[in-house]
């Protein structure tokens, strides 16, 4: 029956020798053995394979110190992650918090710009002339819609600068929000007021109209593409600086603060 080398698990020819452990009676080629050459039966010595002598035993212990430390050293790495993701957990719900804070004051400073223009009228599409008097250009523009309104009733007009460019809208502050309500249902009345009408070139469509913060245009133009153009609505409107939209006559009045509630607007 052939026997295998304890060491290198390989079959032993007995022609080329064979050592045995006298504890353990194991078998060892020479070469698998501290002899490291071939031996006749005759001259077998005695032998300790090294997991009986005190060098294996030493060997084994010393081993098994260095798996103690490398267990300790995971132990203590493993310690570290624990410590980095209780961190990393308590890092997101500050930036959490932060993210809230920073919305809370994002829509506070808008209301605080919604309410500085309560008592505002922007309008568009007139033409620009050198030496212009914007004040008269606003008188023009009250007769044509049947008002009146006193020189105390205005704090200032004048023009700022379009976004994107184009002609200058024309920016009136009323003194109370009462007169500002007055020129904004005359012209939803009078509907279309055009450049010729009140003696300007071109036949520009003026517009009068809320004056919106940055926010509030994105939304109503989002509103428009999304709500509007697409059918799903057929209202769509500015009042006392809120964007409201309604799906038919019936329908029930939705105001839109935010990106997320025309997103719903589109689910409903």
């Amino acid at each position: 029956m052939p026997v295998n080398c304890n060491k290198c698990l390989v079959s032993i020819k007995r022609s080329n020798g064979l050592i045995k452990c006298s504890k353990c009676n194991a078998n060892f080629h020479p070469e698998c053995s501290k002899y490291g050459k071939k031996v006749s039966e005759d001259e077998t010595p005695e032998y300790v394979c090294e997991n009986c002598s005190d060098d294996g035993v030493i060997s084994f212990n010393s081993t098994m110190e260095k798996v103690q430390e490398d267990v300790s050293t995971l132990m203590e790495s493993l310690k570290s992650l624990q410590s980095l993701g209780s961190k990393v957990v308590e890092n997101e719900r500050s930036i959490k918090k932060c993210q809230n804070e920073i919305s809370n004051l994002n829509h506070d400073v808008e209301k605080l710009l919604q309410r500085e223009r309560q008592r505002n009228i922007v309008i568009t599409g007139v033409p620009y002339k050198n030496n212009e008097s914007v004040t008269e250009i606003v008188t023009k523009i009250c007769k044509c819609l049947d008002i009146t309104l006193n020189n105390s009733s205005i704090e200032k007009c004048c023009r700022f600068n379009a976004i994107g460019g184009g002609i200058k809208p024309i920016l009136i502050v009323f003194n109370s929000i009462h007169d500002r309500d007055l020129l904004l249902s005359a012209y939803k009345m009078k509907k279309t007021i055009l450049s010729t009408d009140i003696g300007c070139d071109g036949s520009n469509k003026i517009h009068v109209g809320e004056h919106l913060t940055k926010l509030q245009r994105m939304l109503l133009t989002q509103a428009k593409r999304e709500l509007i153009e697409s059918g799903m609505y057929k209202y769509l409107w500015i009042q006392n600086n809120s964007i409201l939209v309604r799906k038919n006559g019936d329908a029930k009045i939705q105001k839109i603060k935010s990106l997320s509630d025309i997103i719903l607007l589109k689910r409903a």
